[in-house]
């Protein structure tokens, strides 16, 4: 067991993109009239893409529910939201789509930060990456989302790598949870031998290949016993444990998933129709299985 200490406590955001589909066909965010590039829930600076901006928080579960809250209020405000389909994924009608992660860490020495990414890269991007689909995956690769994609924050920095991890709350709490226990271990590395793990995890990692994917995929056993021995890892390891299911059999986490079903809102929001705006009660109910958890459930087998 990981030797007691003081975990050190910081705050987690992200802005995740998704994509507009209409009648089947890739839909530019631009032709929303009223859609942000700053608003909560709005569109990213090309115009093509929708942007979460969920409140920050602490704990993983808390970012997810103000995610699903982004999520509510965007398709309440814009009606033309709800006749479209939102999807999380990788690369879509010539976009990337991101799932960047950011981390309050500006208390840190910011020469930490190309360490605390290699420890995200070896962890975080090598068990989602195996979870995305291939082509769309290499296609998104081709202009940003390698390993080692970060950028400084005044608040701290935001981890660039992910692609959008939005498919299902459960799968956004597995990566978000997943983060937390990498960046939490990096920061209380003061040894070293973290990292050092992290770096053997890396070997011979060099772009983004079909070959070089299933190699991730492969690492996984050993990824896995590198954060079995992270101090915060038993208190998100049946979050975390999920994704390690998913990579183990073979599955990606399923971009074809409307947004609106996977996150509960579909009742609430209807195309067209009489809005049923939900409840804030509801809201820590989001992690009931939802589509994708129904299709898992009990056809995943975590060896």
């Amino acid at each position: 067991m990981p030797r007691a200490r003081r975990i050190p406590t910081f705050m987690m955001g992200a802005d995740p993109e998704l994509a507009l589909f209409k009648n089947g066909r890739f839909y530019n965010a631009d032709n929303i009239e009223g859609l942000s590039i700053s608003d909560r829930f709005g569109k990213d600076g090309c115009g093509a893409i929708v942007e979460l901006r969920p409140t920050p928080a602490e704990e993983p579960s808390q970012l997810v529910e103000n995610l699903r809250i982004c999520l509510a209020e965007g398709l309440e405000k814009y009606p033309a939201i709800r006749r479209c389909e939102l999807k999380a994924g990788s690369y879509y009608g010539g976009h990337p789509i991101g799932g960047h992660i950011h981390f309050g860490t500006r208390n840190v020495r910011r020469d930490s930060y190309p360490n605390i990414v290699s420890c995200l890269d070896a962890t975080v991007a090598q068990i989602t990456v195996p979870l995305e689909e291939r082509a769309p995956a290499l296609a998104r690769r081709s202009s940003y989302g390698g390993l080692g994609d970060w950028r400084e924050q005044r608040w701290g920095f935001e981890y660039r790598a992910p692609s959008s991890w939005m498919t299902s709350p459960k799968i956004a709490l597995g990566v978000l949870s997943l983060a937390k226990v990498v960046v939490a271990e990096a920061l209380l590395d003061a040894d070293g031998s973290f990292l050092r793990q992290c770096h053997t995890l890396l070997s011979g990692a060099a772009g983004f290949t079909v070959t070089r994917i299933r190699r991730m995929a492969a690492n996984l056993p050993t990824i896995r016993g590198a954060l079995g021995e992270c101090h915060l890892y038993p208190k998100y390891n049946k979050d975390i444990e999920f994704l390690y299911a998913l990579v183990l059999d073979g599955r990606t986490w399923m971009t074809d998933r409307t947004l609106s079903e996977e996150w509960g809102l579909a009742t609430s929001f209807p195309a067209r129709g009489r809005v049923r705006l939900p409840s804030r009660g509801s809201l820590p109910n989001i992690l009931a299985p939802q589509t994708l958890e129904g299709l898992l459930r009990g056809q995943v087998n975590i060896a």
